[in-house]
């Protein structure tokens, strides 16, 4: 009687989705929160950077994550490496969005992770999430940043734009893909 009930107890156990939801906190009452997530060692030296339009958000490199605050509403999100990915969003006030940032030959694209989707990057992102800190960029940091970049920041918002122009593909987060 044992053996069943330990046949049937643990593949239930093990059924349940990893969800370290203790590490991810709510945004300020009327903001939106984005997590920006590197889960692989693949390309560890290699810093990647994150920005919200003209906005330098934070860098780090190897497996981690940013937390990001802002406005709910329309946002263009990028991430910087060899190249420049871009991700638009449409976010919504009180909610948690969770972006990964996948390590390429070339550098890094930025993937919406859609829980209700795709759970197994969901659980990836999530267990980075748990087992990280989080890299923190100051507010006056970021500003220092943004303006050492300012130059580099407007050729990659004119990549973006001929992006566009030639309608290509470019990442959509919605409203409905959060956390």
């Amino acid at each position: 009687m044992k053996k069943i009930l330990l046949t049937l107890l643990i593949p239930a156990l093990l059924s349940f989705s990893f969800s370290p939801s203790g590490t991810i906190t709510k945004p300020a009452k009327g903001k939106a929160v984005v997590y920006f997530v590197r889960t692989t060692l693949i390309g560890m030296l290699a810093p990647f950077s994150y920005f919200d339009k003209d906005k330098f958000i934070g860098r780090f490199s190897g497996p981690g994550y940013i937390r990001y605050e802002c406005e709910p509403g329309e946002h263009i999100f990028w991430g910087r490496a060899d190249n420049e990915d871009f991700m638009t969003a449409n976010l919504q006030a009180d909610k948690i969005y969770l972006v990964e940032a996948v390590v390429l030959t070339y550098g890094v694209r930025l993937k919406v992770v859609n829980v209700r989707e795709d759970e197994k990057r969901a659980n990836r992102v999530l267990r980075t999430i748990g087992n990280k800190d989080a890299s923190i960029t100051t507010a006056e940091e970021a500003d220092k940043e943004t303006e050492r970049l300012k130059d580099a920041i407007q050729e990659a918002l004119k990549k973006y734009d001929e992006k566009v122009a030639k309608k290509r593909i470019i990442e959509r987060m919605e409203k409905d893909m959060f956390y």
